[in-house]
């Protein structure tokens, strides 16, 4: 809803209060006496709103209450108040122009009375934001992200925002997701807002070549099979894969995985010669993240692990 000024608004109920007090009362019989004044039901308010907001009509009753009306749209009835007191509040959430005013109004002994007055609500365009992210997954080792919305020009909020942009390092693992919010305020002063849950991981993980429950970084005998462990800190299960040396072409039938949920897997380095990469991989939503071990494999199925 578009605000007004506490003051001005108050000042205009009180400018209203005192018309009220001059306004006749007509009757509706003999007599002078105040069981014989009609009484009247004025509505006030009206202006601009935001599309989805609501903004409040006054409804001014005079005479003997408590009051029944009937309030009139442009479609027709669009609310029936019944004994209510002076001055009622109405809220009001049209979704578009509309008109509203006091088509009748009943005392408590049933006379009906005068009515005044027409609130007019004019609805303004709300315009949808969205936030534009390239991934909603960071390592905490990444740069700082420049965020992007549409429309551009409003504010972005949150942990790790700064300046229009998130930094993973700043916002951090602990707490993760976080949530980004955007604000954008259109000429016409409606208000729009975003939010998106972005997550901050780790993102590294750690390879170890096993033989006989040991750890190893030299293997001489390429007729044995050596385990794979794979480890990450963000608790997702990788895989294993083996490359040719500085590429992700693949090499099968080198690396058994029976059981993708363990982060092992069974590596026969048998028929190799020179040095490859081993590849542990492992997704989270949409960021992959990759560690590579080289190993080397002598033509006497000599094998050396080196980490880089």
């Amino acid at each position: 809803m578009i605000e007004r000024p506490q003051h001005i608004t108050a000042f205009r109920h009180l400018l209203f209060a005192a018309f009220l007090s001059f306004l006749p009362f007509q009757g509706a019989g003999q007599g002078d006496g105040d069981d014989n004044r009609r009484p009247t039901a004025t509505i006030f308010g009206g202006g601009d709103v935001c599309e989805g907001d609501s903004l409040p009509a006054f409804i001014y009753f005079t005479g003997f209450g408590p009051w029944t009306a009937r309030i009139n749209d442009r479609d027709g009835e669009f609310a029936l108040l019944v004994r209510v007191e002076s001055p009622y509040t109405l809220w009001l959430k049209p979704e578009e122009d509309n008109i509203y005013y006091v088509d009748w109004v009943r005392d408590r002994v049933g006379r009906e009375g005068v009515t005044y007055g027409a609130d007019t609500v004019t609805v303004n365009e709300r315009i949808p934001a969205e936030i534009l992210l390239d991934r909603s997954v960071y390592a905490v080792y990444d740069p700082g992200v420049i965020l992007a919305a549409d429309p551009a020009g409003g504010i972005f909020a949150g942990k790790g925002v700064t300046s229009g942009k998130f930094y993973p390092s700043i916002a951090g693992t602990e707490d993760s997701p976080h949530l980004v919010t955007y604000s954008y305020t259109a000429p016409n002063q409606c208000i729009s807002r975003d939010s998106a849950w972005v997550d901050v991981i780790h993102g590294r993980g750690y390879i170890y070549l096993v033989h006989d429950g040991d750890t190893v970084n030299e293997v001489c005998d390429n007729e044995h099979e050596y385990i794979l462990a794979g480890y990450n800190q963000d608790g997702v299960t990788g895989r294993f894969e083996l490359r040719e040396e500085g590429t992700s072409r693949l090499i099968p039938g080198h690396i058994f995985d029976e059981d993708s949920g363990d982060d092992l897997a069974r590596f026969d380095p048998g028929g190799l010669d020179g040095v490859y990469d081993i590849a542990y991989l492992y997704t989270f939503r949409d960021l992959t993240v990759t560690t590579i071990r080289q190993v080397a494999v002598s033509s006497l199925a000599s094998l050396e692990i080196n980490g880089i």
